[in-house]
């Protein structure tokens, strides 16, 4: 099953990507290629480096160092772009 942020309708799906690693740097490259709009799309990253990274690889992103609760009521869909073992920790 492919990972999309546009329904069968076209509408696109706010997103929020937890974790900006290869995983969903993968990802967004791929969404963006296919025609989503960057402003429907955002990424929770808690080291700074690999924020100012993504800052450069996708600069019309919202990249963000902490989840939020407005950030989560803004958001869609959720995508969890850690490895599995982080998954405990992100989801509590």
């Amino acid at each position: 099953m492919a990972t999309t942020s546009v329904s069968e309708t076209g509408y696109q799906l706010p997103t929020l990507f937890i974790g900006g690693g290869n995983m969903a740097q993968a990802l967004l490259g791929g969404l963006l290629a296919r025609g989503s709009v960057a402003s429907n799309l955002a990424v929770v990253e808690i080291a700074p480096e690999q924020r100012t990274k993504l800052q450069t690889l996708y600069p019309t992103l919202a990249i963000h160092a902490a989840v939020t609760p407005t950030l989560l009521a803004s958001t869609k869909m959720v995508v969890l772009a850690v490895k599995p073992l982080q998954i405990r920790e992100v989801a509590a």
